[in-house]
């Protein structure tokens, strides 16, 4: 019996985070036939455990990087439009440190921040909840509290996002596929992949070009699977950000200054929660000395003491950033890197070391750039001005869409509602399809999570386990009880 050929792809892109997805949507969209390879879930790494922030990074003003800060606030404005309802602007209060940074600076920095952004948000109506905060900071004349706009961004949605636009390109997404080997064939002039499906069962794939997107992991790749040494190598640093129940804080966003001189930034997250972030650091496994040290730069600057208590989660993600040889750790910058690797002159294999979500979208047009001698495709401009699945809202108003998609279903809870459309947008009446009441949407599993929603996810963005709905989907996972996650679970087994 003849066995079944093997699939050929013009190109192949090891890693499932933002970078890698966001490169196959721009690939697919050229009309290459392309795939996708993750050892875990879509946005398992650092795409999910983040600050919560699409920012343009200001604290890169001290460094002059007059350009890097521009091209970020650029794409911050872009993804505004492409998915409002994933991408919100806000305004954030610096409060002063004269520890740290002089009040000329940081508000200096401030001005040149908002003067280079492309969004503009009134600061007129801005009123800064000075009983909420510690005596060094309640002066009247308000000098000691710096405004600026930034983003609030759910980066797990993002990322599936950008997923789901590559599979409408053609794409062919595979989570949960471990790539055990590469191998290129000169004569064949492709590359052979040796791939582990979720039953640990081998595939063969053909490739015209690779490409190692996989983030922190990308030097060991390249060590284990594809065995091509790089000139290049990638620094890892890690991230600490705290998920807090607090329901008597106002719901506005902060950034603070710690000692060390990182910008710490406390902003509203899911069911009651705040999100409290902080740039990298060289630790590679959650400290309790770092966990600390958040809660007690939050406790000086705010009234309302926090404590261990009142964490509720946890995000520990690992960043890979170029390990630049000229520079010390504190100066390496969250840049890409783009390395490439073609010794015969027909199978590319290109390197993606570093970079920020502010430029995914950058580093995925520069790389297609690259590899044009190869793909035989320019890219083009059209995809930045087209939204992500879930983001044609009329005019960006997602207040407005939560009204219409409530007169589109009556009688579902206002709840229900919002939770769907500041998740999916416009792909809430994928969900809801013809339900008049909440009979209609199947069995309850807790916090209006019903089976109709946990069906699309399954059938549609690939999940598969509570974790990828809970957590990297939905972000129900902070208040669903282990009963209720058990019965979840039951539930995909059985589907």
């Amino acid at each position: 019996m003849n066995e079944a050929p093997i699939p050929v792809y013009d190109i192949a892109i090891i890693g499932g985070g933002i970078h890698g997805v966001t490169l196959a949507s721009e690939a697919a969209a050229l009309g290459l036939k392309t795939i996708v390879f993750e050892a875990g879930d879509i946005a398992n790494g650092a795409s999910s455990a983040t600050s919560g922030l699409f920012s343009g990074d200001i604290r890169q003003l001290e460094n002059l990087a007059l350009d890097t800060v521009r091209n970020n606030l650029q794409e911050q404005a872009l993804a505004c439009k492409r998915a409002p309802h994933l991408v919100r602007p806000r305004l954030f209060a610096l409060l002063d440190n004269l520890d740290v940074r002089s009040h000329r600076r940081v508000r200096t920095g401030c001005f040149v921040y908002r003067r280079m952004q492309p969004l503009k948000i009134s600061r007129d109506d801005y009123h800064c909840p000075r009983a909420f905060l510690t005596k060094p900071f309640l002066s009247d004349t308000g000098n000691s509290i710096h405004v600026y706009t930034d983003c609030l961004l759910n980066g797990s949605r993002y990322t599936v996002s950008q997923a789901l636009a590559a599979k409408a390109h053609g794409a062919t997404i595979l989570p949960h596929h471990r790539l055990t080997q590469a191998a290129r064939l000169t004569e064949a002039k492709h590359w052979l992949l040796q791939v582990e499906n979720p039953d640990q069962h081998p595939l063969s794939f053909h490739a015209n070009i690779l490409v190692n997107a996989a983030g922190e992991a990308a030097s060991h790749l390249l060590q284990e699977a594809i065995q091509c040494p790089s000139r290049c190598q990638v620094k890892r640093f890690g991230g600490s950000t705290l998920v807090v129940r607090k329901p008597e804080w106002p719901r506005q966003c902060f950034t603070l200054q710690a000692l060390d001189g990182r910008l710490v930034t406390v902003t509203p997250y899911h069911h009651q929660c705040f999100l409290i972030g902080s740039s990298q650091s060289p630790a590679l496994e959650p400290c309790p000395q770092q966990e600390q040290q958040l809660i007690d730069l939050v406790n000086h600057h705010f009234q309302n003491k926090l404590s261990t208590d009142d964490i509720v989660h946890r995000h520990w993600g690992i960043r890979a950033i170029y390990d630049d040889p000229t520079c010390c750790d504190t100066q390496k910058s969250r840049q890409y890197f783009l390395d490439l690797d073609c010794p015969d002159g027909h199978t590319p294999l290109l390197n993606i070391f570093g970079g920020s979500l502010a430029g995914h979208r950058r580093l995925a047009i520069q790389a297609l750039r690259i590899l044009q001698p190869y793909s035989g495709k320019t890219p083009n401009q059209q995809q930045a001005e087209s939204p992500l699945p879930g983001g044609d809202i009329i005019d960006g108003d997602l207040e407005a869409f939560i009204d219409e998609l409530h007169n589109s279903y009556p009688l579902l809870p206002i709840d229900l509602i919002q939770r769907l459309a500041n998740n999916y947008g416009t792909l809430s009446y994928r969900i809801l399809q013809d339900a008049k009441r909440l009979g209609d949407l199947g069995q309850h599993f807790g916090h209006r999570l019903y089976e109709q929603e946990v069906r699309y996810l399954c059938e549609e963005e690939w999940a598969c386990s509570t974790d990828d709905i809970l957590y990297r989907r939905t972000h129900l996972g902070l208040v669903f009880s282990e009963e209720e996650k058990a019965a979840l679970q039951s539930w995909l087994r059985g589907y």
